[in-house]
């Protein structure tokens, strides 16, 4: 039992903060006055009724404790909270949340959450993205220049795989690096130069070919313009073409033993009465004639046998004197063996026409 007249000895007659140790009192629990909320306390020596850790409160009845949602983790020093909810917006100069200064740390704007550092906005975010030095338009929206010390990603996995610089798209896939000194720019897909949003003026083509309105830069290396196909059928690449008679900007099959063979077309499949690449100059395929082999290294001239084909069989050119001389469209760097009757193999050569 608590002996009634000791507590009125040691009970003081006003609170103190200092913390005096009972040692007169018996081993049961102390009951003391409600004056500093403490219900309940124990002889010294024995067992505390808390955690060690725990961040005691009142829950309206009594002295508790809820280690899950609220605990000091003392060898750490760090306060562990499940949930903290700041009823303050706090402003840019003085944000609700801080850090070891009264104007650097996060404050709140309608329904934005931003970053203030030395009472200076630097990261907004809101339902929109991220905003670095502004309030996002994007899902990422900088000011400044962006640096990186490592790889730049792309999601390429989706249509939305796009770099937009000063409103240019430039493709699904964008890469620059460096190697051995060199920088070099790769694009996955093709690179497109818009004089507005939609009168394209030139492209970079994903397989290397170069093109503007009328003129190609091709991969192998040739030069071809845009010509509309009137050969009353299909492109065929490597078919020998010549100026039409009865359209302009146009282009027919050359007649055998043709003298005034223009080009050769680049690509089949283009229908008759479309616009088709026909290489003038420089490297082209060349279509042969049936069951014919190219040897590098000859001269090559219209068909004899075949409208429309090539013939790389002839050794020596002719003098220039013979008129066999104007049937003349280059010369072959690139041998190949014939496939058999019905067949036509394509030959590089080098263009020129007499």
């Amino acid at each position: 039992m608590v002996n009634k007249q000791l507590m009125k000895r040691v009970m003081p007659k006003k609170i103190s903060h200092k913390v005096t140790p009972i040692t007169s009192i018996g081993k049961e629990a102390l009951i003391l006055p409600n004056y500093s909320g403490i219900k309940r306390a124990m002889k010294e020596g024995h067992q505390s009724i808390a955690t060690l850790g725990s961040v005691l409160f009142s829950d309206g009845k009594n002295i508790a404790e809820d280690n899950n949602n609220l605990f000091w983790y003392a060898t750490r020093k760090e306060l562990w909270s499940n949930l903290i909810k700041i009823t303050s917006d706090g402003t840019q100069m003085s944000p609700a949340l801080k850090f070891n200064d009264t104007n650097t740390g996060f404050f709140k704007v309608g329904d934005s959450i931003r970053l203030s550092l030395n009472n200076s906005t630097k990261v907004t975010f809101d339902s929109t993205g991220v905003g670095i030095g502004k309030s996002p338009t994007e899902a990422l929206d900088v000011v400044g220049n962006i640096g990186f010390d490592g790889n730049f990603l792309i999601d390429t996995s989706s249509s939305n795989g796009v770099i937009r610089l000063s409103g240019t798209n430039l493709g699904r896939y964008f890469q620059i690096r460096t190697f051995s000194g060199e920088t070099t720019i790769d694009f996955h897909r093709e690179l497109a130069f818009l004089e507005d949003t939609t009168t394209e003026r030139m492209r970079i083509r994903d397989d290397g070919d170069i093109d503007t309105t009328k003129v190609r830069i091709t991969v192998l290396g040739g030069i071809a313009i845009k010509l509309t196909n009137k050969t009353g059928a299909n492109s065929v690449a490597g078919q020998l073409v010549q100026a039409d008679t009865a359209n302009n900007d146009a282009v027919k099959l050359t007649g055998i033993d043709e003298e005034e063979t223009i080009g050769v077309f680049y690509e089949s499949g283009v229908s008759d009465g479309s616009e088709a690449w026909v290489v003038i100059s420089g490297i082209a395929d060349v279509a042969m004639e049936d069951d014919t082999t190219a040897t590098r290294g000859n001269w090559v001239r219209t068909s004899i046998t075949e409208a429309g084909y090539a013939d790389a069989t002839n050794a020596a050119p002719p003098s220039p004197a013979a008129f066999s001389h104007f049937n003349e469209i280059g010369n072959c760097i690139e041998t190949v063996t014939a496939t058999g009757i019905g067949t036509h193999i394509l030959a590089r050569c080098v263009l020129h026409f007499n």
